[in-house]
């Protein structure tokens, strides 16, 4: 079970590390709400960056409001990151907005 989640704002890559090795269950780099609108795409790159390695610990990003305009480059920059271990959504109100991300070939949530 995760029990400690420390979350980090995904513009800030001097914490990414530190909060792998902090003893957290599991790190959260922010790409929402933590994150300016006028540094999204610096803080898509370094968390790119960091995560085209493997981690310690589940690494998950929490990606911007799916009906926003943020939310394609957020995806397009961590999709298939040897690092990643998941994705937060924000603001979800039904299973038939995470249904629209999955691809095809992914089981739907019936929910």
């Amino acid at each position: 079970m995760l029990l400690t989640w420390l979350y980090v704002p995904g513009d800030r890559p001097d914490r990414f590390a530190k909060a792998v090795a902090s003893g957290a269950d599991a790190v959260i780099l922010d790409l929402e709400d933590a994150v300016v609108a006028g540094r999204k795409a610096y803080a898509r790159e370094a968390v790119a960056e960091f995560l085209s390695e493997p981690q310690a610990v589940p690494v998950q990003v929490r990606v911007n409001e799916l009906a926003g305009p943020d939310v394609d480059g957020d995806l397009a920059a961590v999709a298939g990151a040897p690092g990643l271990a998941g994705l937060r959504l924000p603001k979800v109100e039904s299973p038939a907005t995470v249904a629209a991300l999955a691809p095809a070939s992914t089981p739907r949530c019936t929910r």
